[in-house]
């Protein structure tokens, strides 16, 4: 389990690795919090396309879901574009999304199997490019 922040002009990729644990989440997400760049952050790709196992329960996944709903009313809005090919990690993103869609957040959520289809959304918004 891994994880790289790689910082753009506009926002953020995350790229995950190996089996994703809440504990790895929290640790990026402090990273991430705590950097000045996060307050100008207009996208966020999440990329899990090397990842085997996304290890977080129903629970766990609302609370990330609730979390983030509180940084969404101090960010506001941002592009968030998950991307995985990994059928289980797939259903949990998608519940996920259910969850903070339910919550009425700034965030745009999306699932995509690819970066570049990702990277396509996201330059549908100007002021993201």
């Amino acid at each position: 389990m891994a994880y790289t922040l790689i910082w753009e002009e506009n926002g953020l990729m995350v790229k995950l690795s190996g089996s994703i644990t809440n504990e790895l989440i929290l640790q990026y997400e402090q990273e991430m919090y705590s950097d000045e760049r996060f307050k100008k952050n207009l996208y966020f790709i999440w990329d899990s396309t090397l990842a085997t196992h996304l290890n977080m329960t129903e629970v766990q996944n609302k609370i990330e879901a609730a979390k983030d709903m509180g940084v969404s009313l101090a960010q506001g809005h941002i592009k968030c574009a998950f991307i995985t090919n990994n059928e289980m990690i797939k259903t949990k993103i998608e519940v996920y999304i259910e969850y903070i869609t339910k919550l009425q957040t700034e965030y745009d959520l999306k699932h995509f199997e690819s970066l570049v289809d990702a990277r396509e959304w996201i330059k549908d918004s100007p002021e993201c490019i």
